[in-house]
């Protein structure tokens, strides 16, 4: 494992590659980054009322340093997308400042009775910054770390002389406050990827389904087919009245024996090309059964067959594609329509809707919906996917196949 890898493991949270967690991320980042900035104005109110007994020297990067980490993570996650390096700022931020705390007391000052070093009201806050910005197990020796060498540090001169329980009682209240949150945070987001994969899961299972109902309605419609070409014979061998006629309803009746002969031997529906009108067919009816609330309109303009995984393409992207709607454009009084159409070499499916839209550029990479189960699936057949969207002006994704 390279270097790079390494640090992408310990510094990029595997959990937010869920949707659902990034949701909770964000939701989790916007509380914790209120109760953030409430703390750090409570302990500044504190070091500056400390600042007689500290050394300047280190006092003001320190508590800059804090400070404006905790600030960075509320507008991060108010203003813009949130993200784990302010988080990381500031609990090393904390971390430095606890470990450097005999530094930031001047030399030979008795402090007073009962004195609490300033960076106490950040403590807990920075071991849940540790647990939001790594990956649980790298966190843990933070969230364990930092209480312990706290007690050892108030028990100090430079630490306020405290009593042994008192430095234990603060520890504790630190340790638990961070193992709770953090571990309801890992939880949370646990159960969200689970959900995630889940809901993938399910998307894939209606895709196969109408993939299945695709290839049915093919093979009954050819099997339709045969069946007009032998009754066709037989009414033309009943009707025939003369030498001539006798011998075309022959070469018919033989070419519809080869035909019937053929299917049954040869014939693989599974991996025979599938005609636009049967894909058609199936996608209307998984759409009908599983998002009822879409309207569907449908032109075909001419013949075309495409190959077995190019329809499976196509119907997975498409139920993707109303899945997220579904799930992210709004609530019932949202309209949802999909547009199918075809000609004689291409395919084009168009998924609308008038929600909330949302700007193509800032979704995140790691959205495996859009990037993998609709994109990747139509570039692996040769399918191109534009997507026309706006915040407050609903979305439009084009799937487009043709032939090459």
């Amino acid at each position: 494992m390279s270097f790079r890898n390494l640090l992408e493991r310990i510094f990029v949270p595997t959990h937010s590659r869920s949707f659902i967690a990034i949701r909770i991320d964000n939701l989790a980042g916007r509380l914790f980054s209120v109760a953030l900035l409430a703390t750090c104005a409570e302990a500044s109110l504190n070091a500056f009322n400390q600042l007689q007994y500290l050394n300047a020297i280190w006092f003001w990067p320190t508590y800059l340093w804090v400070a404006l980490s905790a600030a960075g993570v509320a507008i991060q996650h108010w203003f813009f997308k949130g993200g784990r390096l302010l988080y990381l700022s500031h609990a090393f931020a904390v971390v430095f400042t606890v470990l450097t705390w005999q530094f930031q007391v001047q030399a030979d000052i008795e402090l007073p009775q009962g004195f609490m070093p300033w960076i106490w009201w950040q403590l807990g806050m920075g071991t849940l910054s540790a647990g939001l910005g790594l990956i649980g197990y790298i966190s843990w020796p933070i969230i364990f770390g930092l209480p312990i060498y706290w007690v050892f540090l108030r028990l100090e001169a430079w630490g306020g002389s405290a009593r042994l329980d008192r430095g234990i009682q603060d520890a504790v209240y630190t340790l638990l406050f961070s193992a709770v949150f953090v571990n309801l945070i890992q939880l949370l987001r646990s159960n969200a990827k689970a959900a995630d994969e889940a809901a993938v899961l399910a998307s894939e299972a209606i895709a196969n389904q109408a993939s299945a109902v695709a290839i049915e309605r093919e093979r009954i419609r050819i099997d339709t087919l045969v069946h007009d070409n032998v009754m066709a014979t037989l009414i033309a061998a009943n009707e025939a009245d003369s030498d001539v006629k006798y011998l075309e309803v022959k070469a018919a009746a033989r070419a519809a024996v080869e035909t019937l002969q053929s299917f049954s031997t040869n014939y693989d529906f599974a991996n025979e090309p599938v005609s636009t009108q049967s894909l058609f067919e199936a996608l209307t009816q998984a759409v009908h059964n599983h998002f009822p609330q879409v309207e569907i309109s449908q032109t075909i303009s001419g013949t075309l067959s495409v190959d077995p995984e190019v329809a499976a393409a196509i119907t997975e992207a498409t139920l993707h594609a109303i899945e997220n709607s579904v799930t992210h454009a709004g609530g019932s009084s949202v309209k949802r329509t999909l547009v199918l159409k075809a000609s004689k070499s291409q395919v084009k499916v168009v998924v609308a809707d008038d929600g909330r839209g949302f700007r193509p550029s800032q979704v995140p990479k790691n959205r495996i919906g859009i990037r993998l189960a609709i994109r990747g699936r139509m570039s692996s057949v040769g399918g191109e996917v534009k997507i026309n969207a706006t915040p407050a002006n609903g979305c439009q994704v084009v799937l487009e196949w043709g032939q090459a």
